[in-house]
């Protein structure tokens, strides 16, 4: 019974997290765009910016002061950007700022809001992402309806570092050319899923 209840639960937070979406962040000169979003909790956000800005997380005193002083747990992207997982992006508003150009008055603010449920009737792919972790290959066995769809793979800082789409229902993608470290399958455009890689 217990372990039943336990596959319950895994499989309802898989879904959850199927459902969620990826939000990008992008700059235009000294303003990030665009500079208040709004995001369901569970949700990711991906800051695509030039090498000359970063994204940090501050206290709603220091965005109002215009000072990029680090909030205690919050988020920093490196320069050029990266992605900032659903760990850092509780319910409530993230007041951001990008330190080197806070004197222009680069700053933002994600407003995360709670999760109603499950949102519609579409169910995500139905995918395998095998082994993880991996060490030189990794394969992705996708359904039918899966097969050419695009596919992103993400180091840690959010960067692309391979694309492609799944050409049929078994793809395998050569991880030869990366170091260990942990990285992230992106599948899908509009409706992104993500998977979190292992290189050994």
């Amino acid at each position: 019974m217990k372990n039943n209840l336990l596959l319950s639960c895994a499989f309802l937070l898989s879904l959850l997290h199927a459902q969620a979406t990826t939000w990008t962040i992008t700059d235009s000169g000294l303003e990030f765009s665009p500079n208040t979003l709004t995001i369901t909790n569970g949700d990711t956000v991906n800051f695509t910016i030039a090498s000359v800005h970063n994204a940090r997380e501050v206290s709603q005193a220091s965005w109002n002061a215009n000072s990029s002083a680090a909030l205690a747990g919050g988020f920093q992207t490196p320069s050029g950007g990266g992605i900032v997982l659903p760990l850092k992006l509780g319910v409530g508003t993230h007041f951001y700022v990008c330190p080197p150009h806070i004197s222009g008055g680069m700053k933002g603010t994600i407003i995360v809001t709670a999760a109603t449920g499950i949102a519609g009737t579409r169910l995500p792919l139905s995918l395998k992402v095998f082994p993880n972790p991996a060490s030189d290959q990794l394969s992705i066995q996708a359904d039918a309806r899966a097969v050419g769809t695009r596919f992103y793979v993400l180091d840690a800082a959010g960067k692309q570092v391979q694309a492609g789409i799944l050409a049929s229902e078994t793809t395998v993608l050569s991880l030869s050319g990366l170091a260990a470290g942990i990285f992230y399958l992106q599948v899908g455009e509009a409706d992104k899923t993500t998977y979190t890689l292992l290189k050994q």
